[in-house]
């Protein structure tokens, strides 16, 4: 019997520099792919966010996108390689019916290996304040914001949930993903950090990478 192959579920969290680092995959799938690293998306994404969308029941969801169901398909037809399925909305972890099926299905065919990324809490959360209100977010008290992060360990902008508690994140991501915590690489996110060698190094690639090189997030 062949030895299983690995899918590596980059969940975020959302402000650690997941949108370079998508990118960054796309511009070199063809090189993963030499390493027995499948990078599965469409012609015209740099990610699985439509995947992740269906996920958590997002009314983002195109029909018409790639979606659970052809993205099982691709990766039943790759049982060579190795797959990398990267979206920062996977950080919610309140996930349909339909995706705990479908995690449930891989299980049976494949190692799971979780990427979360994390960064210093205040930074954060400055960080996504930012990002809601250029999305259009309307907060009537600052001081609410911050009051309910440290209440509940979380905030909610349905239907995201983006995680300040990272040990409670940590126990779900143990039993959604139904692995331990050797099958979980923790990357601590700054911005004088190389997120690129970090990543590839958790993926076992050797890649030197400028970070001038790649094209910055400018949500």
């Amino acid at each position: 019997m062949s030895k299983k192959k690995t899918i590596y579920f980059h969940i975020g969290n959302h402000k650690t520099g997941t949108s370079s680092l998508q990118l960054f995959f796309k511009k070199k799938s063809n090189y993963f792919l030499k390493h027995n690293l499948l990078y599965p998306i469409e012609k015209q994404s740099t990610n699985h966010h439509n995947v992740s969308w269906q996920a958590i029941k997002h009314f983002y969801f195109n029909k018409n996108g790639q979606s659970i169901e052809k993205l099982l398909n691709i990766i039943k037809k790759n049982r060579n390689l190795n797959v990398l399925i990267s979206s920062e909305n996977f950080e919610n972890l309140k996930f349909s019916k339909k995706f705990k099926v479908f995690l449930l299905t891989l299980k049976k065919t494949h190692n799971f290996k979780i990427i979360w990324s994390v960064r210093e809490q205040f930074s954060y959360a400055l960080s996504l304040l930012t990002m809601l209100i250029n999305k259009g977010a309307y907060l009537k008290n600052f001081d609410m914001f911050f009051k309910k992060i440290l209440k509940d360990g979380v905030f909610i902008f349905k239907p995201y949930i983006f995680w300040f508690d990272y040990y409670k994140q940590y126990k779900l991501i143990k039993n959604i993903f139904g692995v331990n915590k050797n099958d979980i690489f923790l990357i601590i996110y700054s911005k004088n950090s190389n997120v690129f060698e970090n990543f590839c190094r958790v993926l076992s690639i050797n890649l030197k990478i400028k970070k001038k090189l790649i094209e910055k997030n400018t949500t």
